[in-house]
């Protein structure tokens, strides 16, 4: 007993400096890896935050206007299939019109902060708007709301999220690194 106490206890059989560089080299490799590991993890849950956030909104958008769409008598696409304006029966004899409708308020669909398609219940009460779904673009070549006539359906096509995957591109700022977004496109027909 008293022979292995004194083992422990003798200063020459400590660590050499040796020892303890190649101890704090596994050490610092071994942090670099936990550290890098939990960035990469973070990057992947804040991209997957915001797919989960878009497609949420997105569901948020049709099936509002499934509810609008379906009981509506009339329809009508404006501004270029940029604002939809629908007359919904109430009870009593009496109608509703109701709108949704896109907005870029500074005109450059690649600035995708300021995008977003906004509902309006009623549109005889001021000041009742409500968002539905931000960082919106449109479809290259497509109209966001179209309805050419009652024999077809109602189509949105539209973009939620960045418009590119390009790193220096505006949106980045918003969504995170890499290509993060959903399309929509969603056919909607009123039962009257």
């Amino acid at each position: 007993m008293r022979a292995r106490l004194f083992h422990a206890l003798n200063p020459k059989k400590g660590l050499t400096f040796i020892e303890l560089i190649i101890s704090i080299s596994i050490f610092m490799g071994f942090s670099l890896a936990m550290y890098v590991m939990l960035i990469f993890g973070l990057r992947v849950y804040r991209s997957d935050i915001m797919e989960m956030r878009f497609s949420h909104n997105a569901w948020k958008l049709i099936n509002r206007l499934e509810l609008e769409v379906k009981p509506s008598t009339r329809i009508v696409e404006k501004e270029e299939g940029t604002r939809l304006e629908i007359t919904i029966p109430e009870s009593e004899g009496n109608q509703r019109s109701a709108a949704f409708f896109f907005q870029d308020t500074d005109e450059n669909p690649d600035t995708i902060h300021d995008n977003a398609i906004f509902y309006d219940p009623d549109l005889s009460v001021e000041d009742n708007t409500q968002l539905l779904v931000r960082y919106v673009s449109p479809l290259p070549g497509e109209k966001i709301f179209s309805y050419p006539d009652a024999s077809e359906p109602l189509n949105v096509n539209f973009r939620v999220g960045d418009r590119g995957s390009d790193a220096e591109a505006v949106g980045q700022e918003f969504t995170g690194p890499g290509y993060q977004g959903i399309v929509i496109r969603s056919s909607l027909a009123p039962r009257n």
